[in-house]
């Protein structure tokens, strides 16, 4: 039984080691000369971008395939809800598909695999960035694991679905951002005198 597999970071440890700068000198600058109304005011924001920054450096993210379905997930440290597992019943095909990310300075377009499943949605499998050649030979691979008897398919554009479900971390993540916001206002407001 061959089974497809892959671990990676969640963000390189550049992205970590520049994030750390700020928030270093953001939080002595802050909290340095002692426990002001400043802290009060920064400190849920802070607890929340420290959290954020530990995960980035110790989370990796995993995904498994094998004939029985596809299982993903990221840890050790608590991030959001992992995605659940999908059957291998709930697959439409295996694909490789063009992608554009797109950003200030231009686009850069790449490739991808993973799977379409019946409701239309995309899971892109594959470690980003990777050469085409290895893009396929990924796509090939969880095919294999998948025991799937079709070809490859190849897509271009964005997936006739959205996986909306992909997005609640990033949700709840950015409530708990706001909610640190309105904090920080509410102590400006309410005990500045």
């Amino acid at each position: 039984m061959q089974e497809y597999s892959h671990n990676s970071r969640v963000l390189p440890v550049w992205v970590a080691v520049i994030l750390t700068v700020p928030l270093a000198l953001g939080t002595a600058d802050v909290f340095g000369p002692g426990w002001s109304k400043d802290a009060a005011a920064g400190l849920p924001l802070f607890i929340v971008f420290w959290y954020l920054l530990g995960a980035i450096y110790c989370n990796r993210y995993w995904v498994r395939v094998t004939w029985e379905g596809i299982t993903q997930g990221h840890g050790p440290v608590p991030f959001g809800p992992a995605p659940p597992l999908t059957p291998r019943s709930d697959v439409a095909k295996v694909y490789v598909r063009h992608a554009v990310l797109s950003g200030r300075f231009g686009s850069h377009p790449y490739l991808a695999a993973g799977v379409e499943k019946i409701d239309g949605s995309w899971m892109d499998l594959s470690p980003w960035p990777m050469e085409d050649e290895k893009v396929w030979a990924e796509a090939k691979a969880i095919a294999d694991a998948l025991a799937w008897p079709y070809p490859v398919a190849e897509l271009w554009g964005r997936p006739p679905k959205m996986d909306w479900g992909a997005a609640k971390p990033v949700l709840y993540w950015s409530c708990a951002v706001v909610a640190g916001f309105c904090w920080g206002l509410c102590v400006e407001l309410f005990l500045r005198h």
